[in-house]
């Protein structure tokens, strides 16, 4: 259990992405009192909080002492914290602390139920209240907290409870609320040292950080687990350094993501969902990333503009895609500086190159740097990415110190789906080395041998895909996802394209579906778990139902599947 806590704080300590800093961060050793804001903090997120999902955390013996939100954290820290403002969260609505609850009493609704009293409510946040905060300390932390987790669909209109809200029916809950922006709005306002505490491992949207005015700093902290939290003012404080960097792209506008744009309200038919909705995400190769890099590559962004602040909090306008991306892919600051130098890429064997750097840290602090590999393919206007990351190395370095990175670069850096295989593809790549995806260090060309990509579209095919160009992708003939017929099936088929052509298959999907409503009685083959278990047995791959049967399904009965679709009459 130790070691368990232990790894929680690691965890954080080291994954806590610091998104914002104007010098305010760390504090020093006399702000020693803070004011915390925000009713998320009295119902800190640990982990997933809805009643279906891995992700969730669980109270160690169900008790309450055993876990540890912000405010243990700083008491543990000896950071004192004013309890006037906390008990006023807890008088304005209890907290959930769904890592004390049974995971089947847990309602979804409740989970994405946003609590938050109005700055201006004089019931809650009275004029003695607000001026003693004022005279307890000159520093405020605020937490935002969303939650996530299976089953939760994040983009439902908002909720709210308590007393005296507004309601915001046309926002989603991954929005900021109009009490958080009116909250945010105050304390940048009145406080010498703001500090945003985001608690959410969802991809929110925070363009509040450049367009409220006065918000000095914000450190992402996700989900804590039971203990992970006792990192946080360690890092806040300057003990240690924070290190983590972002693994998902954080946009101005959610809208302009592919899968938003993309996403629609179809219904299935012809089977056990007949009649549900469903999304139809179609990104395809524009997954996360690679559609906000690539649209820049082809000036997708060119014509846009936002206005926004900059770090003297001074309205500027931002164009392209600055305008677009808030936090790439791979972000994340420090309180020290990395210095890259000395590129070389070397080529070894099978075509694989040796990538070789020096990081040195130039700063004043002790810190750990996560320089990123990118590989930028040929611009010859085939469809594929611009840039994918293909290797990273995290280093530690004390003031001054340096050291020799080396990432190896596989085959399949250089490879793609084409003529119905992964295919090294030739031409000249760009190998870049990079702090973030678009904070790059470091580059140099190389050329690979190979073949030409070929696709029944290009890079210039307008995005987001139309209906007419995603069923090109799926019916070429060089795909496996197309029609095929006896004697070209392989085990990245699916039951569901083989079952015309073998009552085998037909029989184990009767018996996948007889083992899925076995594993979620008395729930109906319909609920959602048992539905994404059924479909996965359904639409994966031959060779993955051995892997989700858990043994009960062998190898050799897939086997005989293969060989019955693959007969020729």
């Amino acid at each position: 259990r130790e070691t368990g806590q232990k790894m929680a704080e690691q965890i954080i300590e080291e994954g806590a992405v610091l998104l914002k800093n104007n010098g305010t961060l760390p504090l020093k050793g006399s702000n020693d009192k803070v004011n915390v804001f925000g009713w998320a903090s009295v119902d800190w997120a640990y982990g997933a909080n809805s009643g279906s999902c891995s992700g969730r955390v669980m109270a160690e013996d169900s008790k309450r002492e055993s876990l540890v939100d912000i405010y243990d954290a700083l008491s543990a820290y000896q950071i004192n914290y004013n309890n006037e403002l906390k008990d006023m969260y807890l008088r304005y609505a209890s907290p959930y602390v769904y890592a004390l609850k049974d995971p089947g009493s847990v309602s979804n609704d409740n989970v994405i139920t946003l609590h938050e009293p109005e700055i201006s409510d004089s019931s809650y946040y009275s004029e003695a209240l607000l001026e003693n905060a004022l005279a307890y300390s000159n520093t405020a932390l605020v937490v935002i907290t969303r939650n996530a987790g299976e089953d939760i669909p994040a983009d439902r209109a908002m909720r709210k409870a308590g007393k005296n809200y507004t309601p915001e029916s046309n926002k989603i809950y991954l929005d900021l609320s109009i009490e958080e922006e009116h909250l945010l709005t105050y304390v940048g306002e009145n406080y010498k040292n703001v500090v945003v505490l985001i608690n959410s491992p969802a991809a929110m949207d925070l363009s509040f950080l450049n367009t409220i005015p006065g918000l000095d700093a914000a450190l992402q902290v996700g989900f804590t687990g039971t203990h992970g939290a006792a990192s946080i003012p360690s890092l806040l404080y300057g003990e240690k350094t924070p290190s983590g960097h972002l693994v998902d792209t954080y946009t101005y506008d959610r809208t302009l993501s592919f899968a938003y744009r993309a996403k629609n309200a179809a219904s299935f038919s012809g089977s056990v969902l007949s009649g549900k909705k469903f999304f139809e995400y179609i990104e395809n190769i524009y997954v996360g990333y690679r559609w906000y890099e690539t649209a820049d590559a082809t000036h997708y962004w060119a014509d846009y503009d936002r206005i926004l602040l900059d770090s003297n909090d001074k309205e500027v306008l931002v164009k392209g895609y600055d305008s677009v991306v808030q936090y790439p892919f791979g972000y994340g600051l420090s309180y020290t500086k990395f210095e890259y130098s000395d590129l070389h890429v070397k080529p070894l064997e099978n075509n694989e190159y040796e990538v070789v750097f020096t990081v040195k840290n130039t700063g004043n602090a002790n810190g750990a740097e996560i320089a990123q590999v990118y590989v930028i393919n040929p611009n010859d206007g085939s469809f594929r990415p611009n840039m994918e990351l293909r290797g990273f190395e995290k280093v530690f370095l004390k003031v001054n110190e340096s050291k020799q990175i080396k990432v190896v670069l596989d085959n399949e850096a250089f490879s793609a789906y084409t003529n119905g295989d992964i295919n090294t593809i030739g031409g000249t790549y760009e190998i870049v080395v990079a702090s973030s995806i678009n904070d790059i260090r470091l580059k140099e060309n190389i050329t690979i041998a190979g073949e030409k990509l070929v696709s029944p579209l290009t890079i210039r095919n307008k995005v987001p895909l139309c209906e007419e160009d995603f069923d090109k992708i799926y019916t070429y003939p060089k795909t496996h996802f197309s029609n095929l017929c006896r004697g070209e099936f392989t085990f990245k088929n699916s039951l569901t394209q083989v079952m015309p052509y073998s009552r085998k298959a037909k029989r184990l999907s009767r018996l996948g579906r007889w083992l899925v409503r076995i594993m979620f009685f008395p729930k109906p083959i319909t609920d959602p778990e048992a539905r994404m278990m059924y479909e996965g047995l359904m639409e994966g791959s031959l060779d993955s139902v051995v892997n989700q049967s858990g043994g009960i399904i062998k190898k050799k009965k897939i086997i005989k599947i293969l060989n019955g679709a693959n007969k020729i009459r």
